[in-house]
């Protein structure tokens, strides 16, 4: 079975090219088991690897890591509204809705990908109830139920802390999705 590749120009799903699945994306939207999640993850995001600067790609692909399945639902674009001092992200969700990220172009690496986890947590967090879940994303480990962690700098690199603590848990893009 041949599956998808980032960067690809005619990336598969499992076997069948992009440019077919693509009339037909939103079908491989929550069909679970029946689809490959890797490749229906890349399918779902075409526009998005295709016209996304590799950087503010990869930064939120890390951050996705982190959501877990729930990624799957959400469907990015750039934003070519944003202005010469931003990138803009759109956040599309499965019933049409959506949320827009705007991050610095002038911040380092990191900072950026500080700047798109705060930013999609908030965008999350408030989408969580919708779906019947407790708007606790991501959830502290050492406090579950309680609060979410909370973006933060340690020493040039960004992670998840918990807030009551001050305790690292994690890179961001390095935590076990826990949903």
């Amino acid at each position: 079975m041949e599956h998808a590749q980032r960067g690809e120009d005619y990336p598969t799903l499992c076997g069948i090219p992009a440019y077919e699945v693509e009339m037909y994306r939103h079908l491989f939207i929550g069909d679970g088991p029946d689809d490959c999640p890797e490749c229906s993850r890349l399918v779902w995001d075409l526009p998005t690897v295709a016209t996304m600067p590799v950087e503010l790609a990869d930064a939120l692909d890390l951050v996705l890591h982190d959501l877990g399945p729930l990624a799957m639902h959400l469907r990015f674009e750039p934003d070519d509204q944003a202005g010469p001092e931003y990138d803009g992200i759109v956040v599309k969700f499965p019933d049409g809705g959506g949320a827009g990220i705007y991050v610095p172009t002038g911040d380092q690496a990191a900072q950026r990908l500080a700047w798109i986890a705060d930013e999609l947590q908030d965008v999350v967090v408030e989408w969580l109830p919708e779906l019947g879940l407790p708007a606790v994303w991501p959830e502290c480990p050492d406090h579950p139920d309680s609060h979410p962690l909370r973006v933060s700098d340690d020493q040039g690199t960004a992670v998840w802390i918990c807030p009551r603590t001050g305790d690292r848990v994690g890179a961001i893009g390095h935590l076990t999705p826990g949903r």
